[in-house]
């Protein structure tokens, strides 16, 4: 729950070409955590794009995933200038 320590010991990590998907998969989606608990929510959005793009499957089902995702909608409905901070002000529950 140091979001800040692992982004920093993320930043000179070289992981090597044969390590296998899930794992790399699992490094970015704990890393979108780090971003997340620091308030980087583009760093943590782009960690999860990465994981995606490396472990499809895992990142869809992974529960770190879904909880650093609704985190983050979550902070994204407080704040008052996005439109869905808007919406939810106004008590619209859904944007379709």
């Amino acid at each position: 729950m140091d979001g800040a320590r692992a982004v920093e010991r993320a930043k000179g990590l070289h992981l090597p070409e044969s390590t296998p998907r899930e794992r790399l998969g699992h490094h970015y989606i704990d890393l979108a955590r780090g971003f997340q608990l620091i308030g980087d929510k583009e760093g943590a959005f782009s960690a999860l794009q990465v994981a995606k793009r490396i472990a499809p499957t895992q990142t869809r089902y992974h529960p770190m995933v879904h909880e650093t995702v609704r985190a983050m909608a979550r902070q994204e409905a407080r704040a008052t200038d996005t439109l869905r901070g808007f919406a939810a002000w106004c008590g619209i529950s859904t944007l379709a």
